[in-house]
């Protein structure tokens, strides 16, 4: 009987130490995926749609590389955690990695990989950022965003509504023509998503219906114009020559979240005259870029007609700057052609 008694009490032993062993491999190995703050590596895809011309809608790929990438990180509390970019140093933990660029008929998505900690995120991603003239960059503020957000001095809703301004000596003595882009370093692009959960396993959910994780929008429209060389049943024949852009605006929010402009804190420039090329094509054609210029409808505006829209009140033979529109908002962005 002794012996049995031994062979019970060792076997109820071993049962002990294989529960303590099991219940052990489940604190340290059985996190939860959803934990907040574990050291993790995760892969996302960020993704910018097709590039649209205003007037002829046109859309292609256009612009559409990565560089002088950052993404900022916050957590769900709306509180900063960190900052990462493609400038960081190669060993840093702040560096983001970016893979092959693919394209398709809805645009162009990057995969970039990252080291930060798992949990439910509010990320903002801008890319394109140089704002030194040399390198073509228009918008003089993303720097001190930067430098406000990794010092915590911005939540995330300060970060998503700051505004960027463009370069004061692009205008500060009149005489800026119509803004063009010839290259991606020069189209800043910015996109944000929250709630986006990292898990403990690296595997990212929560961010949306497709598989672009921050979907990123370019600071600037494109705006072309087409004048037909020869119109049927016109009277005479118009040859344009030059064109001007009033009421750009100077600033613009970092993000697209918040499509209305604060008019009233806003200022507003006029382009000097820019030459218009020959006829090409049957069509003389130019085309600019700007900032977005979205305004607060006229309440009062009464519009039965086309023209209705360039209607305003004023003397006669006013200079366009001076003019005051009956139906659109005063700070209307419109061009004057001359020929």
């Amino acid at each position: 009987m002794q012996n049995i008694s031994n062979i019970r009490l060792r076997f109820a032993f071993m049962l002990t130490v294989a529960f303590m062993a099991a219940s052990c491999a489940k604190d340290d190995l059985g996190v939860p995926t959803n934990s907040e703050g574990h050291p993790v590596r995760v892969t996302l895809n960020m993704g910018m749609g097709k590039s649209t011309d205003i007037v002829v809608t046109r859309a292609d790929n256009s612009y559409s590389d990565l560089g002088n990438l950052y993404l900022f990180v916050y957590g769900s509390d709306g509180k900063y955690q960190q900052m990462l970019s493609t400038t960081a140093t190669a060993d840093s933990n702040n560096r983001i990695s970016v893979g092959t660029r693919s394209e398709n008929d809805n645009g162009v998505t990057y995969p970039i990989t990252i080291n930060t900690t798992s949990g439910t995120k509010n990320l903002l991603a801008v890319a394109n950022t140089s704002a030194v003239a040399d390198e073509g960059g228009f918008w003089s503020s993303m720097a001190s965003i930067a430098t406000d957000a990794a010092a915590g001095d911005l939540s995330f809703k300060e970060l998503k509504a700051a505004v960027i301004s463009l370069r004061e000596d692009l205008y500060e003595n009149t005489q800026m023509l119509p803004i063009q882009i010839v290259s991606s370093t020069q189209m800043l692009i910015s996109g944000v998503n929250e709630g986006v959960v990292f898990g403990t396993n690296g595997k990212i959910t929560n961010y949306g219906p497709d598989e672009v994780v921050v979907k990123m929008d370019r600071a600037m429209a494109r705006i072309t114009f087409n004048i037909a060389q020869t119109v049927e049943g016109a009277k005479g024949t118009f040859v344009p020559s030059s064109y001007r852009v009033y009421n750009i605006p100077t600033k613009s929010v970092l993000t697209n979240t918040n499509k209305s402009n604060t008019e009233s804190d806003n200022t507003y420039i006029n382009s000097a005259p820019m030459t218009i090329g020959n006829v090409s094509g049957g069509n003389y054609t130019f085309s600019f870029y700007m900032p977005e210029n979205i305004l607060k409808a006229n309440e009062n505006a009464s519009i039965a007609s086309y023209q209705d829209r360039d209607k305003w009140s004023g003397d006669k033979g006013s200079r366009p700057e001076n003019k005051k529109w009956t139906n659109a908002p005063q700070n209307s962005t419109f061009v004057v052609i001359s020929g």
